[in-house]
């Protein structure tokens, strides 16, 4: 492989890392995809208080897992992402918000 090209593949592999789905994003297809959903700012506000939660006890891993896991499932995350909730808490210390 020529320098040029890894150079490429290393440019697109970093561009592409932080490219996850956001709290903002998720929120927005809860309040479109599914009918009883909190309304879109209590989303929106709680899932900001637990990533920065997350972020500060060094738990971001979880928290993304569990963001791609809402992201992935929509109306039925409640069910579908209960195991990966479970471990977010594990590593926060307890049940948050």
């Amino acid at each position: 492989m020529t320098s040029r090209a890894a150079l490429f593949l290393s440019l697109v592999s970093l561009l592409g890392a932080g490219c996850g789905p956001t709290v903002k994003g998720v929120c927005d297809s809860l309040d479109d995809e599914c009918v009883d959903y909190i309304p879109l700012e209590e989303c929106e506000a709680a899932g900001q208080r637990l990533e920065d939660l997350a972020d500060a006890q060094g738990c971001e891993r979880g928290f993304e897992d569990y963001l791609d896991c809402i992201d992935s499932q929509v109306c039925d995350w409640r069910d579908e992402c209960l195991e990966i909730r479970v471990a977010l808490d594990v590593c926060l210390g307890g049940p948050e918000l």
